[in-house]
């Protein structure tokens, strides 16, 4: 469900899914020109394959904060999220599971992360995510802002958390895959140019890879015409 600059981390890459996200003429260009492409077929129309992230490589993905904080994740699941026309994803959240907090390298139980809504340990969940295909200096990167306002995530921690007991994630992430336009039924993404994280008042980062796939198990790439 994404080193520092200074540092986080699976937010997946998020976060996320993470306003893959300004960008002049490449997002006009990424609007009118950039597909995506399902077993041979440029996704258009109504037609919509639901994306699913098949493991965070290592097991573990990261946001980074600052120099001391890092949020740890084990597992990213994407809810609602489709390749759609015209290069974009389809509005959905990200969910991040088993994620815990190490503060100055050391883990800090009483800023265990939790879903307020529900009260699960360890949950973190975005905000309602777009995404859209975008060219930026000859690549192609999947841009991901919220679907409105500024936050990404709000992630929440217990009372006695010493960096207090919620904070927001706000900005934009770029995903990069540098085999996007290979037709495969798995793509590996991480962290692309571009993006702009900020918690704590401070720039943040997604440190890790994931394998994306269909829940179909078709072949997709993405491309520009």
């Amino acid at each position: 469900m994404i080193r520092s600059k200074p540092a986080i981390s699976s937010l997946g890459l998020l976060v996320a899914l993470l306003g893959v996200m300004a960008f002049g003429t490449g997002v006009a260009q990424g609007e009118a020109n950039n597909h995506w492409r399902v077993n041979g077929s440029i996704v258009s129309g109504a037609v919509s394959h639901a994306v699913e992230v098949e493991k965070l490589e290592g097991e573990t993905g990261s946001l980074l904060i600052a120099f001391n904080v890092k949020i740890l994740c084990k597992e990213m699941k994407l809810n609602n999220v489709s390749l759609i026309t015209n290069g974009r994803l389809s509005e959905g959240t990200v969910a991040f599971h088993g994620c815990v907090t190490y503060i100055n390298e050391h883990l800090s139980p009483p800023c265990e992360p939790f879903d307020q809504s529900t009260g699960s340990k360890g949950l973190i969940l975005t905000r309602k995510l777009k995404g859209l295909l975008s060219l930026h200096e000859g690549e192609l990167l999947t841009i991901i802002e919220p679907a409105s306002g500024t936050e990404l995530a709000t992630i929440f921690m217990g009372e006695e958390c010493s960096i207090g007991e919620e904070f927001p994630v706000t900005g934009k992430l770029t995903l990069l895959d540098s085999e996007i336009s290979v037709e495969k039924t798995t793509h590996l993404i991480k962290e692309g140019p571009l993006t702009s994280l900020k918690a704590l008042v401070n720039p943040a980062a997604i440190d890790g890879t994931a394998l994306v796939r269909l829940t179909s198990g078709g072949k997709f790439s993405g491309f520009m015409l």
